[in-house]
């Protein structure tokens, strides 16, 4: 079978180490049938004669070793996290060459999850990049089933009016038209004294500009709305456009705890946000892999909790207890990696009231009790500097044995401890004293609360104590979370807040706590499977309030096909625009009573990729989230997404996501067809990745009998897209 080779190499300063490097190939196999495990191979050469204590790191998502087939010479460790250790052990047969065979469990849904960022360390001297070559295996077909994609969308002309999210009524007048060229924000607007929804406007367009709204929400949103039209064109037909949110939340979440985005890059999202109508922006401030946010009382919270890099040898024999990275940073004191970086309180401060500019409030999230990583490594560090314990986040004599989905096995507050509270209340206070120097209100905090890895708190002897007081047979989980849970709403209730969480927070909860919640929450984020929904059902049958996040159509940073190349989650499924536009707030394999409690959707981003991942599929989200049903079909949805908001991102500077050109052969001729209007579809004939200089596809063309393989990729506005491949 051939295999498809992609060359990485890291031009790395070689900075205390020798000027010999070695090389490392990473050889992917297929699934075995009767084990249904992935088998793949790791080979190192060139390792310089006189490195006596080397080390290879390297990150791979998700990447579990389950069993070691044959190893020559070096041995292969799951370090924590996404962190995996090679290094030398006996001596392989053929000098200088290392090679290991390993089985894993983990699908490889595309190069994303392939092992990368290889460094290289010799004892003390600084890690740097090594050369990495991939051996992979052949790309499967999907011409015909990107052709039949494109093929089933029309892209037809768009009038200026049609925006996302597209209004809910627009009625058109007489013949005539609106010169919108003088137009601007701040022109006057009649506030009407009637009974409309929050947000309600209509715009009366009949030679002159009349705006009416319900709010000052509704006077905010009309001037959006006429700005997006005035961007697609200053002349337009009389019409009367009447429009309103049907969702209060229309959330996005960032993540920035395990991959760091300046102000800079959150103020311009903040921008593109406002221009879609969003109102909320959920930071996820903290996590296993970094704490963001500056609290200068404890500053070992950012000098050590957001600060990280390849584990460094500790003189024991082993490596320190620092923060381990997503992937594998080479200086924790340098900020162009994004494992590094912190937002001052002037930075946060500066965003709030951006933000707020913007009508876009600001959701702080600091991740309890699980997730939490981080803060604890620098809450050690804080108490052994100060040896102040008001803080401590675990029990000393603590023996749980427990590894969360991410691969950490020390990632959790102890939640029967009174400092685990203390530090709770502390983080409170802190966050109320920022929106209080921005002069804004803080109404929520999102605590997290989820993936609590299984085994956590067991060997704790103070959550064994707590269990010991309540009543015979009781669920454990159900103790501890209901006692974490009535702690953490004592701390916000005293402080005029209420709390969300992410649904795990509610899933172990005794009937009194449910009441409470129901009645001192702001709203849970359910993330979950569609056919996890009943969790849904449940907890508006016990009156919490829900915002819609779930993983299917609202993380964005799943890839956006099953394509290979295409980086991005795949344990989700793949999320395209179509997907991300179908998705069904009130969905009726799932009813509600109670429909109210659903206060909106949001869309996450888990990745460091923002522009290539939110745009253009989270337009689909973002239009769901202001009409929970269509107001338009997606063939019209899809046209304005071409025509008028392609070029918008453009003018933003956002490097959106190009999709692939579709492929077939019919009656002996490659028939091609594009995602986009204009671009240009480059060819190869074989496996060969085409490029910009590649055959250009303009015409159904013969292709012999002879090829068995075409290549093809779809150039659109200086990108491209991944390649399609197409077999006979």
């Amino acid at each position: 079978m051939k295999r498809g080779i992609l060359m990485l190499i890291a031009a790395a300063t070689l900075i205390g180490c020798t000027a010999e490097l070695p090389t490392v190939e990473w050889v992917e196999g297929a699934r075995d049938p009767e084990t249904k495990l992935y088998e793949h191979e790791l080979i190192v050469r060139g390792v310089p004669e006189d490195a006596e204590d080397w080390v290879i790191w390297f990150s791979a998502p998700r990447h579990r070793t389950l069993e070691i087939i044959e190893s020559d010479g070096i041995r292969l460790d799951l370090f924590r996290g996404r962190v995996n250790l090679l290094r030398p052990e006996g001596t392989p047969k053929v000098a200088g060459v290392y090679r290991l065979r390993y089985r894993t469990i983990s699908k490889l849904w595309n190069i994303g999850y392939f092992p990368s960022g290889f460094t290289f360390q010799n004892g003390t001297d600084k890690p740097v990049r090594i050369e990495v070559k991939y051996s992979t295996l052949p790309l499967r077909s999907d011409g015909e089933e990107v052709y039949t994609k494109n093929e089933a969308v029309t892209i037809s002309e768009s009038a200026p009016e049609h925006i996302i999210p597209y209004p809910k009524s627009i009625v058109y007048g007489d013949e005539g038209t609106t010169n919108l060229s003088e137009w601007k924000r701040g022109e006057a607007v009649t506030m009407l004294n009637e009974k409309h929804p929050e947000g309600w406007y209509r715009i009366t367009l009949d030679g002159s500009i009349n705006i009416e709204a319900a709010d000052e929400l509704g006077a905010y949103y009309a001037a959006t709305t006429l700005e997006n039209i005035k961007g697609n064109s200053n002349s337009v037909r009389n019409m009367v456009i009447e429009d309103y949110p049907d969702f209060g939340i229309r959330g996005f979440m960032l993540h920035m705890a395990t991959y760091h985005k300046s102000l800079n890059e959150v103020l311009r999202l903040v921008d593109l946000m406002a221009h879609y109508k969003l109102n909320l922006l959920h930071m996820h401030l903290t996590d296993d892999y970094g704490w963001r946010i500056e609290m200068p009382e404890i500053p070992e919270l950012t000098t050590v909790g957001s600060r990280a890099m390849v584990p460094q040898p500790d003189g024991k024999g082993w490596y320190k207890e620092e923060v381990t990275p997503s992937s594998t940073t080479l200086d924790k004191n340098d900020d162009s990696f994004s494992t590094n970086g912190q937002y001052t309180r002037e930075e946060y401060i500066a965003l709030l009231k951006y933000a707020d500019e913007r009508k876009i409030r600001v959701l702080p999230e600091i991740d309890f009790p699980g997730h939490s990583r981080a803060a604890i490594l620098a809450l050690r560090a804080y108490e052994e500097r100060t040896g102040d314990t008001r803080y401590t986040p675990t029990h000393k004599d603590d023996t749980s044995e427990f590894m969360s989905p991410q691969g950490m096995s020390d990632n959790t507050f102890d939640v029967a401890l009174e400092s685990t509270y203390n530090f709770i209340a502390f983080t409170f206070d802190q966050l109320i004293e920022l929106y209080k120097e921005a002069g804004l209100p803080l109404t929520e905090i999102h605590i997290g609360g989820d993936e609590v890895p299984e085994g956590a708190w067991e060997g704790s002897p103070a959550c064994q104590a707590l269990i010991a007081k309540a009543p015979k047979g009781a669920d454990f989980k159900e103790v501890l979370y209901s006692y974490f849970v009535n702690r953490v709403l004592d701390i916000a209730e005293a402080r005029n807040i209420k709390i969300c969480g992410w649904h795990e927070l509610i899933e172990h909860l005794d009937k009194p706590t449910w009441k409470r919640m129901a009645q001192h929450c702001g709203w849970i984020n359910f993330w979950g499977f569609d056919r996890m929904l009943p969790i849904v059902q449940e907890s508006i049958a016990n009156g919490v309030k829900i915002v819609l996040s779930n993983c299917e159509t609202t993380y964005l940073e799943e890839m956006y096909t099953l394509n290979r190349q295409e980086i991005g989650g795949g344990w989700a499924g793949a999320i395209d625009i179509h997907k991300a536009f179908s998705l069904d707030p009130f969905n009726p394999a799932y009813p509600v009573k109670n429909k109210d409690l659903i206060l909106g959707v949001q869309s996450q981003l888990w990745s460091k990729q923002l522009d290539h991942f939110v745009f253009p599929k989270g337009l689909g989200n973002f239009d769901r989230m202001w009409n929970a049903a269509p107001q338009c079909s997606y063939d019209t949805f899809y046209s304005t997404l071409v025509n008028y908001e392609l070029p918008y991102l453009e003018r933003q500077g956002v490097e959106y996501h190009i999709p692939q050109p579709g492929l077939k052969f019919e009656d002996g001729k490659l028939v091609a067809n594009a995602p986009y209007k204009g671009g240009e579809i480059r060819y190869t004939l074989g496996e060969e990745t085409p490029t910009a200089q590649s055959t250009l596809w303009s015409e159904p063309i013969e292709i012999s009998d002879d090829v068995k393989v075409v290549s093809a990729r779809y150039f659109y506005d200086g990108r491209e897209s991944v390649t399609t491949t197409l077999r006979r």
